[in-house]
């Protein structure tokens, strides 16, 4: 018998159990008495799990000198471990060692499940930008893991380049432009050219909720949602009604609602950062248009619309984060020298992270940031002569920060950033070549 008071019959004959609480004591007789079971096997002595595996016992073996016999009773030693039910099916829990016991009439056999500690899954990481060739001409490449990919293009003359990057299911989405026309390309194919090549387009965000994909961008002046290949309002043309030039920069959908950030010149030739809901005007003075202001990037979570971007003071671009249509108290640059919001992500305990990058006064260069609104410092990449960060991504405890930077030999080379530190070497560093965005999954 153990401390528990589980008694294993080991063998034939009797026995007396007694039990002490204080000076009371209590007992019991057992008897073990012979059974008509001989042998008795599982199909498994021992297995390894993983919190949440199952895995399937069953009597793999059984010799009896009678033809009938009892039921098989299942029972686990430690059900916080891993537990049996009454057909043999194990699941496991928590990491340790459980031992599983089936019972038939007199006859005991076991089977030791260790559970073990779960392999962290490694994600995909996407990347979505260009590499030049010895001409300077752009070409739209996609990294997955470190690997490029070459996004086809009409013609090896125009730069191509790829803005935005979405992975839903097995389907990798990227928005870009080949020369003057707006691309959707899908699985490494053209899906949707967005528009007809009369005036010089781009498609800059791409976001993808069920079967509907949708793009923001712009048409010669006007700032457009595509949705589905077709202007997301089919009673109109765009956001804006092409009188100003206009640029719509971030998509991102969130529950039902599809929100588009942007900005749009005024009538004193200032950008004025905007934002769209459903293909209206949400809010349309983020910023009062005394100045230029840009809205890059939208977030939407809780009930909260987030966007990220700049605002000059009459000195330099300050970057920034408005919150539900106002901005937030703290700039996150103070103004003297240029800073730029770029893009934006928010995690679900509202953290929020501001990827772009500000001028250091002091040695004239631009410096790679990323922002945790809230905080005093902002983190700063490489010390590179000129770097930027360009998208940010959060998954689980780590934050990605994707863009380029100025090698040794002054080109630009493309770059993600992992908590701070580069990863993987994603160009021969003899051309230019950027990564504007980045998706993990």
């Amino acid at each position: 018998m153990d401390a528990e008071g589980k008694v294993l019959p080991l063998a034939i004959g009797e026995v007396v159990i007694t039990a002490h609480v204080g000076d009371v004591k209590t007992e019991c007789i057992v008897t073990i008495k012979d059974g008509p079971v001989t042998k008795l096997e599982l199909n498994n002595t021992a297995i390894e799990l993983y919190p949440n595996d199952i895995a399937n016992l069953s009597i793999s073996t059984l010799e009896a000198e009678v033809a009938e016999t009892g039921q098989v009773v299942w029972s686990s030693d430690d059900s916080n471990i891993a537990q049996v039910d009454n057909q043999g099916k194990v699941t496991a829990f928590s990491v340790g060692v459980a031992i599983i016991s089936a019972t038939v009439d007199n006859f005991t056999t076991t089977c030791t499940v260790t559970v073990l500690e779960p392999i962290p899954e490694i994600p995909d990481v996407y990347l979505a930008g260009f590499i030049s060739n010895d001409a300077d001409i752009r070409a739209a490449v996609i990294w997955k893991n470190g690997v490029v990919e070459m996004l086809p293009s009409s013609d090896n003359v125009n730069d191509v380049e790829a803005y935005s990057i979405f992975v839903s299911g097995d389907n990798v989405y990227v928005a870009g432009h080949d020369g003057d026309l707006a691309i959707l390309w899908k699985d490494g194919i053209v899906q949707q050219t967005l528009t007809d090549g009369s005036n010089a387009a781009q498609a800059y965000s791409v976001f993808v909720n069920g079967n509907d994909v949708y793009v923001a961008g712009n048409d010669g002046k006007t700032a457009i949602l595509w949705k589905n290949g077709e202007f997301y309002d089919p009673n109109s043309s765009g956001l804006t009604d092409g009188t100003n030039q206009a640029y719509a920069r971030s998509v991102y959908m969130h529950n039902d609602n599809v929100y588009v950030a942007g900005y749009e010149k005024n009538g004193n030739g200032k950008y004025v950062a905007k934002l769209w809901m459903n293909g209206q005007i949400l809010y349309e003075n983020l910023t009062d248009g005394s100045q230029n202001g840009y809205a890059r990037s939208v977030y939407v979570t809780d009930g909260h619309i987030y966007v990220a971007g700049y605002e000059n003071n009459g000195q330099a671009n300050v970057a920034k984060v408005w919150k539900d249509g106002t901005a937030m108290p703290d700039d996150l640059t103070d103004g003297t020298e240029n800073g730029n919001g770029i893009s934006i992500f928010v995690t679900d305990d509202e953290i929020i992270y501001v990827a772009g990058y500000e001028r250091d006064g002091n040695s004239n260069k631009d410096v790679a940031k990323l922002w945790t609104v809230g905080d005093s410092q902002a983190e700063s990449f490489t010390n590179a002569d000129h770097a930027y960060g360009y998208s940010v991504y959060v998954n689980e405890d780590d934050v990605y920060v994707s863009g380029y930077e100025k090698n040794g030999d002054g080109v630009y080379e493309p770059r993600l950033w992992k908590n701070g530190i580069q990863t993987y070497s994603l160009s021969d560093g003899t051309t230019r070549a950027y990564a504007y965005s980045v998706f993990v999954r």
